[in-house]
């Protein structure tokens, strides 16, 4: 799965990690099977879809494909 942004060129603005925030990712990978994503930031036990766009500050605007 790739996280971005629709309008092409722009960040996806901050991302929850932990306490920290991270910036600067015009994309981002992940795996998802079924409703729940894998990555750096779930862990081995992956993290519901919904829950997982909570953590992109603007992940309702963000495209989850």
């Amino acid at each position: 799965m790739t996280v971005s942004n629709p309008i092409k060129g722009l960040e996806l603005g901050p991302v929850k990690h932990g306490s920290e925030k991270i910036s600067g990712w015009f994309y981002h990978k992940a795996v998802k099977v079924g409703d729940v994503v894998f990555d750096r930031i779930t862990g081995p036990n992956g993290m519901h879809i919904n829950d997982y766009k909570k953590l992109f500050e603007y992940g309702d605007d963000l495209i989850f494909k």
